[in-house]
């Protein structure tokens, strides 16, 4: 069963590959034939292309080393991830959503210094031991993974988070989305007393001593036995680390991609990187790229080393709208120092929120939300490629829940290929949560023409049908009236109406209670409309 996620199993690998940002692309390309680029701001809505387009650019640039002169920066877990802590000495499980409603004041704050705080990580020596936290940092996200790892434990976090794993050079941070059925993670205690045997094979090249090869897994006594014989001193340190380590191997058995909307999280340690977090504690890297800590000394560690077989190497700062301002006044002076060695790719939602010093000195590229035509030929080659049959209204019925952001389309796509091989309008709308426009529609007429009980029984009938959250129905209700046929100055009345419904559901309203009086309002609209 394949169970690679399809946004990064169809990501594209050249610049030619990009879907549906022509001009841009031909703009970049002109920079790989001169093997030179300036610092460059990619600003656009969610699901466009930035992402790939940094990834397919430093392909095209650095060839098979581009791996080695390119590093991605952002990610965190989700609220629900469980986590062991020490608040003010005192030792308790928790979860980010409870460290949220004890930190944070309210929902505009990203950043939250913390002094009370301790998390469980690993010294040099791989032994757990309690560590400071100096932040606890959150910002939304719209998609996670979750990893289902062996005796019933799962593990909720994006795609760009990092986990630990193990190497023949010791610990390695990867991306979750880099996370494959049977790779093996890093927890502690459970009374596992295995690692991964494949990085310890490496070190050793021989091992005539018995191995579990059913799961790929080694002893720790086994390590302990051979230790004398291995004469290499660095070899030997790494071995008798892992010989006595806390940490043992833990195996995954699943990785699926599914929707959240809502905060993710992650904690700043001091003087440490890592932390372990969920149901069954797994080894993470301290992830979060947006504090001024995290420009002056991880973006300046990897700025100032020299790029390998390249001329300069590449720093992607995803959503770098949401790095505070000092990290931003310091991001400028470390582009300024680094620019002969390191070149610094920017991605933005909005562009206003990067301060102008950063503006002047990048390119801007501003990404446009992938066209119908340039999205329905991908999709149709996505469909090809893994059996499925799709007519025209299920394609349709993609392009609309996606609103121009393709990776929503293509995880849509994946996520109804998991019920069947042929895809179906109805099954795209019922999977994403997402009403039929013409649903809508005939929720906004029954209103207006005075029909208000009809329209709320109308509304709980599509709230239940669907799983919808009243953020979901109100931006539908945003869509449908803008593209209705509706008099210009009632739009106006029912789009100013239907802000201010939004922003109460944000500040944690009843949305029941605000849908309804938005029906209400709509009915006495119809009736003055009709006299």
């Amino acid at each position: 069963m394949d169970t690679e996620i399809w946004v990064e199993k169809y990501r594209p690998k050249t610049l030619d590959e990009v879907v549906g940002q022509d001009v841009v692309i031909q703009r970049l390309k002109g920079y790989v034939e001169r093997k030179n680029i300036p610092h460059l701001l990619f600003a656009g809505p969610p699901g466009t292309g930035k992402t790939a387009t940094a990834i397919a650019l430093a392909r095209d640039l650095f060839g098979d080393v581009w791996r080695d002169n390119f590093i991605e920066m952002n990610a965190s877990v989700s609220k629900s991830t469980p986590i062991l802590v020490r608040i003010n000495g005192d030792t308790m499980q928790t979860t980010f959503e409870e460290l949220d409603e004890i930190y944070f004041k309210n929902r505009t704050e990203i950043y939250k210094d913390v002094k009370d705080l301790k998390v469980l990580t690993v010294n040099k020596n791989y032994k757990v031991v309690w560590k400071d936290v100096s932040k606890l940092i959150r910002h939304p996200a719209r998609k996670i993974l979750k990893i289902s790892i062996e005796n019933g434990g799962t593990l909720e976090l994006t795609g760009n988070h990092s986990v630990m794993i193990l190497t023949e050079r010791g610990l390695k941070a990867i991306k979750a989305s880099e996370i494959r059925e049977g790779s093996f993670l890093l927890s502690f205690g459970s009374g596992n007393s295995k690692l991964p045997a494949e990085p310890v094979l490496k070190l050793i090249k021989k091992l005539d001593y018995p191995i579990d090869g059913k799961k790929g897994l080694i002893k720790k006594k086994t390590i302990m036995e051979v230790l004398d014989e291995v004469k290499d001193p660095e070899i030997k340190e790494t071995l008798n680390k892992l010989a006595f380590t806390d940490l043992n191997a833990i195996k995954v058995e699943k990785v699926e991609l599914i929707d959240y909307s809502d905060f993710v999280y992650d904690v700043s340690v001091l003087g440490n990187e890592m932390f372990f977090a969920g149901e069954i504690p797994v080894l993470l890297h301290n992830s979060d790229e947006r504090g001024i800590d995290v420009v002056r000394h991880k973006i300046k560690e990897f700025a100032r080393t020299a790029p390998i077989f390249a001329p300069f190497k590449i720093i992607f700062l995803d959503e770098a709208d949401a790095l505070t301002a000092d990290a931003q006044a310091a991001l400028r002076r470390t582009m300024e120092m680094f620019s002969k060695t390191c070149r610094f790719i920017l991605s933005c939602n909005y562009i206003s929120r990067i301060i102008e010093p950063i503006q002047s000195r990048c390119v801007v590229f501003k990404f446009k939300p992938v066209p119908k035509e340039a999205m329905m030929k991908r999709l149709l080659e996505i469909c090809e490629k893994e059996g499925l049959e799709i007519d025209e209204e299920a394609l349709e019925a993609l392009i609309y829940i996606s609103a121009g952001d393709f990776r929503k389309a293509i995880n849509a796509l994946q996520g109804a290929a998991a019920l069947g091989d042929k895809i179906t309008a109805d099954l795209i709308y019922q999977i994403t949560a997402t009403a039929k426009p013409e649903e809508i529609e005939k929720l906004i007429e029954t209103a207006m023409k005075g029909n208000f009980l009809e329209a709320r029984e109308f509304l709980d009938r599509l709230m239940i049908e669907y799983g919808m959250s009243g953020e979901d129905i109100v931006s539908q209700l945003y869509r449908e009236i803008i593209s209705s046929k509706l008099d210009e100055t009632v739009k106006v009345f029912l789009i100013d109406k239907l802000g201010e419904i939004d922003f109460r559901l944000t500040e944690g309203a009843h949305e029941r209670l605000q849908l309804s009086a938005f029906l209400a309002y709509l009915s006495v609209i119809g009736k003055k409309k009709g006299k």
